[in-house]
């Protein structure tokens, strides 16, 4: 159980003490401002799902915002399917 997220600026995650970021990563999403590509594994936790959510819809001012779930993959997406990875992260640095 995700008991808290380092981009929430909380320190727990997993049961495990990870130093909380003063001020919390989230306030800061919205400077952002450069084409923002966010990868999560369709198989991954629910919680990773909404952290890659919040992390698209509270950076307002990144010119381009675009959201993947990579088929086939979990929390290691680049290692569980990296052909998708490849090609999705070529495609978008080729387009932006």
């Amino acid at each position: 159980m995700i008991i808290g997220h380092a981009i929430l600026g909380q320190q727990s995650f997993f049961g495990s003490s990870f130093p909380s970021l003063d001020p919390p990563a989230y306030g800061s999403l919205n400077q952002i401002t450069a084409p923002l590509l966010v990868v999560v594994g369709q198989d991954d936790l629910a919680e990773f799902h909404l952290m890659a959510q919040l992390i698209r819809d509270e950076s307002t001012n990144a010119v381009i915002r675009r959201l993947v779930e990579v088929p086939e993959a979990g929390h290691m997406s680049n290692m569980e399917n990296p052909s998708f990875v490849s090609g999705l992260l070529l495609s978008f640095l080729l387009d932006n």
